[in-house]
């Protein structure tokens, strides 16, 4: 299955040449980190074909909720994606649409990581340290969980239909000092609960 690592963009896709580089500008951009969460415990409880229906209803939903709120799919395959936006308000409301459309669809548990900062935008994609930091955020929630920078968490502060949880200190690799995460809250319990019910049906619908 893919992990998140994998879908960091290769730095020299597209046309640009090490010569260039001081020409590429910098901006920034609202990166989002999403996974299915336990996809191979997923398959081994559904099976190929069960598994492989929910991994395509995963990406449908993120493709329709990115096309929705205006940002861009710099990757998107197997059960992982990496979005980009210029908003991060944007940003925050496709990851909730996302969570909150997988819940209605069955037992996807998506895990999401994000961040606001600057990067080098590329041809296709972006590259620096706050591509890596997304990443770092990502690999640390949990299944369910929308954790999010204390940069982006600053930028939406106050927004009443984001609803920002408690601070979780991070360990992040290959940084010296910790960083502040915040979970957005989005009733993870409820859809926890549901996708319990709905993986006993489909075991049910199976065995009979």
């Amino acid at each position: 299955m893919t992990t998140l690592r994998a879908l960091l963009p290769h730095p020299f896709h597209g046309t640009h040449r090490p010569g260039a580089t001081h020409r590429l500008p910098a901006v920034e951009v609202t990166l989002l980190f999403a996974d299915v969460a336990e996809s191979t415990e997923l398959t081994n409880r559904l099976g190929d074909h069960g598994a492989y229906s929910l991994i395509r209803r995963f990406c449908a939903i993120v493709r329709d909720a990115v096309v929705e709120h205006g940002g861009e799919a710099l990757e998107l395959r197997g059960d992982g994606a990496l979005l980009a936006f210029s908003s991060p308000h944007a940003a925050l409301a496709c990851a909730l649409q996302i969570q909150r459309e997988c819940a209605r669809t069955g037992p996807l548990a998506v895990r999401m990581g994000l961040h606001t900062g600057r990067a080098l935008r590329l041809e296709r994609g972006y590259f620096g340290q706050a591509l890596i930091l997304a990443a770092r955020v990502a690999d640390q929630a949990r299944a369910g969980e929308i954790l999010v920078s204390e940069s982006l968490r600053d930028r939406v502060g106050g927004r009443e239909e984001f609803r920002v949880g408690a601070r979780r200190s991070l360990e992040i690799k290959g940084f010296p000092q910790r960083m502040n995460a915040f979970c957005i809250e989005w009733r993870a319990d409820d859809c926890a609960s549901h996708t319990q019910a709905l993986c006993a049906a489909i075991e049910q619908a199976s065995a009979a």
